[in-house]
């Protein structure tokens, strides 16, 4: 659950998604005008510019990724104007970043003019109705009384919220399409013959990150492959003696390493790491060195997180995965846990024209947001009466 910054420190030979580069390499010249893309020129998109900007340095080109990821959608039963509509909420993430804001306005947030064509585009690819994407970045609805008032955004609240949009259409988008895949591959099987197929099952374990710089990213891909290890101990092993066992095979000699100890240091309820890093984002002055602190202080008997030599323990930790030792710095952790996204930006996205856009921020989509819109890590509250557009030509949604 983290968010990039607004300009993402890639690590040396890092660059973001495969399908951004594929996606402006790769489009069609007339799909590329129709999704208002200015340029396939990689470096002009700031959420791009500071990673590697060439070729993934694979043998295959970002363009025949496209057509590869183009027809594979297809051969999953998505249809063409869905798969467009994808294309254009990813080229609306790359326009947001390209949104920028007149810096001199720090209490009082707005688009500088240079942004505005830009700004015009993003409404556009994302099916929105004009002027209102940029009244939705700077302004909030806040309720006084009976009545509904708005209130100018901050410039660093501002560019919070435009970067948790980006990351939340994307994010959302990327479920949407796991679910999709989900469903075409159930599509005409029958449950009651599946223990007649063979099936064969790989787990990738191999997604394990160390750089030089290890912040809070590094460490939810390194959990996440602390979770596909304990899957592979328990699938491989633990099943296996017992199903030894149940047949009368002694296998008191087979031997293997687990790592619960690791997965306890991240999931314990109240003191586990990801259960600590929540709390200090929930509290008043909360800082990535108190929680930095509160991790060395609750687990100072732990022989798998230790301080990182030559370091002060409010600045990071080192933590002895399953794969081997990684430092990781604590800075800007609790900014890369929030989720600063405005209700009305929510909403917003609600009336969008492009369904796709409208069906991953529907009701039960944006429940969870709804119950965390009164968290003080949250910019604004959800409201079914904050509406940020005239319901005289968008009926509200049931």
């Amino acid at each position: 659950h983290t968010r990039s910054p607004p300009l993402p420190a890639y690590p040396l030979g890092e660059r973001s998604y495969h399908i951004f580069y594929a996606l402006l390499r790769g489009l069609p010249p007339d799909q590329r005008k129709m999704l208002k893309l200015p340029s396939v020129d990689v470096p002009s998109f700031k959420y791009l510019a500071t990673g590697v900007t060439g070729e993934s340095g694979a043998q295959v080109k970002d363009a025949d990724n496209f057509k590869a990821v183009t027809s594979g959608l297809l051969e999953q039963g998505i249809a063409q104007p869905e798969i467009f509509e994808m294309y254009s909420l990813l080229a609306g993430v790359q326009m947001l970043g390209n949104v920028a804001f007149d810096e001199s306005k720090t209490d009082s947030a707005v688009v500088v003019s240079g942004s505005m064509q830009t700004l015009r585009d993003c409404e556009a690819v994302l099916g929105l109705q004009s002027e209102m994407l940029s009244k939705a970045l700077c302004k909030r609805k806040i309720k006084a009384g009976s009545e509904w008032l708005e209130q100018d955004l901050s410039l660093s609240v501002a560019m919070d919220g435009r970067d948790a949009l980006a990351k939340s259409i994307y994010s959302r988008l990327f479920d949407r399409l796991i679910a999709k895949i989900n469903e075409a591959f159930s599509q005409g099987t029958d449950i009651a013959s599946l223990d007649q197929e063979r099936i064969i099952g790989i787990v990738d374990i191999f997604g394990f990150e160390v750089f030089k710089s290890n912040s809070l990213e590094q460490l939810c891909i390194n959990f996440a492959n602390e979770k596909l290890q304990a899957l592979f101990t328990k699938t491989v092993f633990i099943e296996t003696i017992e199903a030894y066992k149940q047949d009368g095979i002694d296998a008191d000699e087979i031997n293997y390493t687990d790592n619960k100890d690791l997965i306890a240091l991240f999931e314990t309820p109240k003191t586990g790491l990801w259960a600590l890093l929540t709390e200090e984002c929930m509290i008043p002055k909360g800082s990535d060195g108190g929680f930095t602190e509160k991790v060395h202080d609750t687990w100072k008997t732990s022989t798998t997180l230790t301080a990182v030599r030559g370091s002060s323990v409010r600045e990071g930790f080192q933590i002895d995965h399953f794969a081997g030792q990684v430092n990781y710095s604590t800075k800007l952790w609790l900014d890369k846990n929030k989720d600063p996204l405005n209700g009305d930006l929510v909403v917003l996205m609600q009336f969008s024209d492009n369904a796709t856009l409208r069906q991953i921020f529907t009701e039960s989509q944006v429940r969870a947001c709804v119950l965390l819109a009164a968290h003080p890590c949250v910019s604004a509250p959800v409201s079914p009466d904050a509406w940020p557009c005239s319901t005289s030509t968008h009926p509200r949604p049931a």
